[in-house]
């Protein structure tokens, strides 16, 4: 079992979908960013040589953002630490995370078998990963 945790800092990003171009061909409008972070993970984060192609991974993620600024300084302090419920929305920021660590840390994004992420207020927005190859391969009811 290896454990992988980092966290990428500035505000979580979530998917778009493909865009269309001008004779109707699809492109990712997202590709120059991912690639950014790819780099960025690949030079400052500890990442396994080869992703795994046949083992089980476990992901914890959570995206923090900061409170609205039109909120007073008293309610936003307040909302430190409590979940975020609005938008954007969470499976649209898994996605994005999962397109981006694919291929450093795991071959397929379908190899993630279990995961916990959550969005709350905080005063950095950032996102911390805990990513987990190899971890426990059964589950009982």
């Amino acid at each position: 079992m290896k454990v992988f945790e980092f966290s990428l800092f500035g505000n979580p990003v979530s998917w778009n979908r493909p865009a269309r171009g001008r004779h109707g061909k699809r492109y990712d409008s997202q590709k120059s960013l991912k690639e950014q972070i790819q780099l960025y993970i690949q030079a400052n984060c500890i990442t396994p040589i080869v992703p795994p192609k046949n083992t089980p991974v476990q992901a914890e993620i959570t995206f923090c953002f900061l409170p609205p600024a039109s909120m007073s300084k008293k309610k936003r302090d307040s909302l430190i630490g409590t979940l975020k419920f609005t938008k954007p929305d969470l499976d649209n920021l898994e996605k994005f995370l999962y397109d981006t660590v694919e291929k450093i840390y795991f071959y397929n994004d379908s190899q993630v078998a279990e995961h916990t992420t959550r969005k709350v207020y905080s005063n950095t927005v950032r996102t911390d990963v805990k990513i987990i190859i190899g971890g426990k391969t059964t589950w009982h009811e």
